[in-house]
C-alpha cells in the first residue's frame, strides 16, 4: 500500500518527465542548474550527480588547491558551464597563467529534484570526511574554496567543524586561506518554503527563512563564532568574500542583498548578474570571474608574504589600518594646505599612470571641484592609519581599478547601470610617511573624474621602509568596512 508521500512523489516524478517545461521554469527560478546531460565534464573528473567529488586537475607537486562547490540541484558538471559558449569556470581556471601551480577539485553530493538526500549538516559531514580520507589538508598548504548558493552553506557546515574540531583539526582550518560565497543564501532562499513541499529534497528546507530556521540560525551563529576566533589569534585566514545578484530571475531575486548577508571580509558585492549566472563567468575579464579570482590571487599573495615574514622574523601582525566612507568631498583647504585626491580616469597600463593627485592652497581657503556646476561632489574619504610603534617611511600600496561601460535602463531611460569591463589595472598610491597612532592618520579621497562606473578594489597589503634603511617590509592592511568601492559616472554625467 503506497503512502501519500510516495504517491506524491511518483505523481511529480512522471508529471515532469511528461512536463520538461517545469524543469526550465525551476532554472528560471535560479533554484537548479544548467540541465543534467547538457554538457561534458572534464574526461578526468566528470563529476556529474551519483558520481563522487573528484579531482578535475591534479598535480604530485602542487601545493595549491581551489575546490568548487556546487548549489541545491547542481552538479561539479552542469554548475559551473556557461550553456552559450560552453565554457566551464573550472576549465577557465586551468588555463589562467596566475593558477597554473593550482589543483582544481570539484565537491560533487547527491541532490535530487525529487526524494531523499542527505541534509546539508549531513552533506557537509560527508564531503569532509572524503577531504580528509584523501589527504586533502596534508598535502596542500593553500587551499581555496568557491561556492555557489547552497554549497556556501555546505562550506560553511565543513569549516565549522573544524573549528569546533580537536587536535589538528584547526591546523587544517587554517590551511583554507580564501572563500568565496556567490548567492550562499546565510539568511534563507526566496521560495524554499514553497519548494521543500514539492521536491522534498531535505536541503530545500534546511534553506528556508533564517527567522523561522532553527537550522541556519545555529550554522550562522558557529560561522559568527568562527571569524571572531580567527581575529582574536590574530590569523588571517580564512579571507571571506560574498557576492549576491542583483537581477530578478523570472520574478524574484533568489538571493537577495538581506538574504546573502553574513560575516564576510569587507563589504558584499553586488553582481548585475541572475542567480544561475553566479556560478556561469563568460570570460575572465568579467564578473563573476575577475571578481572571485582577485580574492583569491590577493589571499594567496598575503598568505606568501606572511610566509616570508615569518622566515625574516619580522612580525606578521602588525597592521596598518584604512576605513573608506562615501560623502561629500572637502570644500576647504585642511590646515597643512593640500587635499590628495585619488583620481580615477581610465588610462591604460601602458601609458603609465599612478600616484595621488594634490590640491594645494592656503589653508582654511575654498577647495573647488569640477564636478560641482551638477551639486556636490561626491566620493570617498579613506584614512591611513598606522598602529605600529614606529613611523612608516615610502608607504605603497596598489589598488585595482575596473571601469565598466555605462548603460541606460530600457524601461528607464534615466538610471544608468555598469556594463562590461572596459578596462581593468592596478594603481600605485605612494605615501611618504604615516606617523604611529590613531591621531596621526593620513587621508586622501577618491574622486571618479571618468564617464564611467568605476570599481575600486583595495589591497590586502602595503608595503613601507623603516627610517634610513633600503629594505621594504611588508604588513597587512586591515578594514573597516568594505574592500571593494562602487563608484557612479563622474563629469557629463
Amino acid at each position: 500500500m503506497y503512502s501519500i508521500t510516495s504517491m506524491l512523489k511518483q505523481f511529480l516524478t512522471s508529471f515532469i518527465q511528461r512536463n520538461p517545461a517545469v524543469i526550465v521554469f525551476l532554472v528560471l527560478l535560479g533554484l537548479l542548474g544548467p540541465l543534467p546531460g547538457y554538457v561534458t565534464a572534464h574526461s578526468v573528473c566528470l563529476s556529474e550527480q551519483g558520481q563522487p567529488s573528484c579531482f578535475y586537475k591534479q598535480s604530485p607537486e602542487s601545493k595549491k588547491l581551489i575546490i568548487f562547490v556546487h548549489g541545491v540541484f547542481g552538479s561539479g558538471a552542469t554548475t559551473w558551464r556557461d550553456p552559450n559558449s560552453r565554457v566551464s569556470w573550472p576549465e577557465m581556471v586551468s588555463l589562467d597563467d596566475r593558477f597554473l601551480d593550482h589543483d582544481i577539485y570539484l565537491i560533487n553530493y547527491k541532490s535530487p529534484y525529487l526524494g531523499g538526500a542527505p541534509n546539508i549538516h549531513e552533506t557537509g559531514g560527508i564531503e569532509l570526511e572524503r577531504m580528509l580520507s584523501r589527504k586533502v589538508f596534508q598535502n596542500y598548504q593553500e587551499i581555496y574554496f568557491i561556492a555557489h548558493s547552497m554549497g556556501g552553506l555546505v562550506v560553511k557546515s565543513m569549516l565549522t567543524r573544524l573549528n569546533h574540531g580537536e587536535g589538528d583539526d584547526v591546523i587544517r582550518l587554517r590551511r583554507v586561506k580564501g572563500v568565496m560565497f556567490l548567492g550562499t543564501p546565510a539568511q534563507g532562499a526566496n521560495l524554499a518554503e514553497f519548494w521543500s513541499k514539492i521536491s522534498m529534497n531535505p536541503q530545500i528546507e534546511n534553506m528556508e527563512r533564517a527567522q523561522f530556521n532553527a537550522y541556519l540560525q545555529s550554522l550562522e551563529d558557529q560561522w559568527i563564532q568562527l571569524i571572531e576566533d580567527r581575529d582574536a589569534a590574530r590569523g588571517a585566514f580564512p579571507k571571506v568574500y560574498c557576492a549576491y545578484e542583483t537581477e530578478k530571475t523570472f520574478f524574484s531575486r533568489v538571493v537577495a542583498r538581506e538574504l546573502a548577508a553574513s560575516r564576510c571580509d569587507g563589504g558584499i558585492k553586488p553582481m548585475p548578474l541572475k542567480h544561475e549566472n553566479l556560478a556561469t563567468p563568460k570570460s575572465k575579464d568579467d564578473d563573476p570571474y575577475l571578481w572571485a579570482m582577485a580574492g583569491i590571487y590577493e589571499a594567496g599573495v598575503i598568505a606568501q608574504e606572511r610566509k616570508e615574514s615569518a622566515k625574516q622574523g619580522e612580525s606578521a601582525d602588525e597592521v596598518v589600518h584604512i576605513d573608506c566612507q562615501f560623502g561629500l568631498m572637502p570644500t576647504v583647504i585642511p590646515p597643512d594646505g593640500r587635499n590628495y585626491i585619488l583620481m580615477t580616469y581610465p588610462i591604460p597600463r601602458e601609458s603609465g599612470g599612478g600616484g595621488l593627485a594634490e590640491a594645494f592652497g592656503l589653508p582654511g581657503s575654498e577647495q573647488r571641484w569640477s564636478a560641482q556646476n551638477a551639486g556636490p561632489a561626491t566620493g570617498y574619504r579613506c584614512q591611513l592609519t598606522n598602529y605600529g610603534k614606529s613611523p612608516m617611511f615610502n608607504v605603497e600600496m596598489v589598488v585595482m581599478l575596473s571601469f565598466r561601460e555605462v548603460q541606460r535602463k530600457r524601461d528607464n531611460p534615466n538610471a544608468l547601470t555598469s556594463g562590461v569591463v572596459t578596462l581593468s589595472r592596478g594603481w600605485l598610491v605612494p605615501v611618504k610617511k604615516i606617523d604611529s597612532g590613531p591621531n596621526n592618520p593620513f587621508i586622501f579621497y577618491i574622486f571618479n573624474t571618468s564617464p564611467q562606473f568605476v570599481d575600486v578594489s583595495l589591497p590586502k597589503s602595503v608595503t613601507y621602509q623603516k627610517g634610513d634603511s633600503e629594505k621594504r617590509f611588508t604588513v597587512t592592511l586591515k578594514q573597516a568596512a568594505q574592500s571593494f568601492i562602487n563608484l557612479p559616472p563622474g563629469l557629463g554625467f
